[in-house]
């Protein structure tokens, strides 16, 4: 902000990226230093403590090349598109994606924050608990989807605004268009970001590098084949079907890793989430607003109808609730 108030532009924006990397670098060092080297003769070097050393730094370079080329090539899985979308066609329909895209980019960070947070949970679980890692990863993905759901739905109605005030006037309606497709990869996508990392803490960092590879791979063959034709609506759908594939992939290797996995535990936040989106587009065709607030009552009333949590995660999550809240809810649906 400092830098864009006194004028200094790009350049500015530039020199503050690399400033801001000095001072995490300088923060992470004391932290290491304290945490993670204390006691290390920094003042002689031995030679056996030094091979040592080496080694666990080859071992550790081996176990973690195929998580930075996954993560690589999950940062470019949606910049294929934009590429290729600029080669088919211009710069005008570039930026009418990206526009859709800056709230789908925005709204990733909520999945980004709950795996930092799960993380060392399913770490442990990994090691210890496979038992306990399986049902700790369907709750979690349970919650996932249940917020991907209602967030999709409310920025399908409100994508023409919400396009406008990012963006402006001048990339619509097509930006609304974009982002009305691409906000349903959340519902994948989240499930994705979740179970990267489950997987890795599984050891299985060279399986999501391949999985992540495919992923490419077929963005890039279907971009080929549709855009050309179809331009930024097909695009959109692109990057949905890539985070649906990348679904499947993963949930063949969980499968493998923690025996029968299924998806019946998914039924509930489903169905209820297919009964908001009904709603909502129907009551859309006369007022948004009234829409949006009549799919988002639907959806929790479907939530419980549909006994969305079994028992015992509503015991879990009943002892979270207000006394009030908790007595409200009729015991048939808990």
């Amino acid at each position: 902000m400092l830098a864009l108030a006194g004028g200094l532009g790009v350049v500015g924006i530039a020199g503050t990226a690399f400033l801001t990397n000095i001072v995490t670098l300088a923060i992470l060092m004391v932290l290491a230093n304290r945490l993670i080297w204390p006691g290390l003769p920094w003042g002689r070097w031995e030679a056996l403590p030094a091979i040592r050393t080496i080694r666990t730094m080859r071992t550790m370079l081996a176990e973690s090349w195929p998580l930075m080329m996954s993560l690589l090539l999950q940062a470019l899985f949606p910049g294929v598109n934009t590429l290729l979308l600029q080669y088919f066609h211009s710069d005008i329909a570039v930026g009418w994606y990206g526009a859709g895209r800056k709230w789908v980019d925005a709204l990733n960070v909520v999945p980004a924050f709950f795996t930092i947070a799960v993380f060392p949970v399913v770490s442990r679980l990994a090691t210890d608990d496979r038992a306990g890692l399986n049902r700790s990863y369907r709750l979690a993905v349970k919650l996932l989807v249940m917020v991907a759901f209602p967030v999709a739905m409310a920025v399908t109605l409100l994508a023409t605004p919400l396009v406008g005030v990012l963006s402006g006037s001048q990339f619509l309606p097509q930006g609304a268009q974009i982002l009305r497709i691409l906000i349903w990869s959340i519902l994948f996508g989240w499930v994705n970001s979740l179970t990267n990392y489950v997987l890795i803490a599984l050891d299985r960092q060279r399986y999501v590098l391949v999985a992540s590879a495919i992923r490419v791979v077929f963005t890039i063959g279907v971009n080929l084949l549709f855009v050309g034709s179809f331009g930024y609506i097909a695009s959109a759908w692109i990057l949905v079907g890539g985070e649906l594939l990348l679904v499947i992939l993963f949930h063949i290797e969980m499968h493998r890793q923690l025996g029968a996995f299924d998806w019946h535990f998914m039924k509930g936040p489903l169905a209820a989430g297919l009964v908001m989106a009904a709603v909502g587009w129907g009551v859309s065709r006369f007022h948004v607003s009234l829409a949006l607030v009549v799919s988002m009552v639907v959806y929790l009333g479907a939530l419980i109808l549909f006994r969305a949590f079994t028992p015992e995660e509503w015991a879990l999550f009943s002892s979270l609730m207000p006394a009030r809240l908790r007595n409200a809810i009729p015991a048939g649906w808990r």
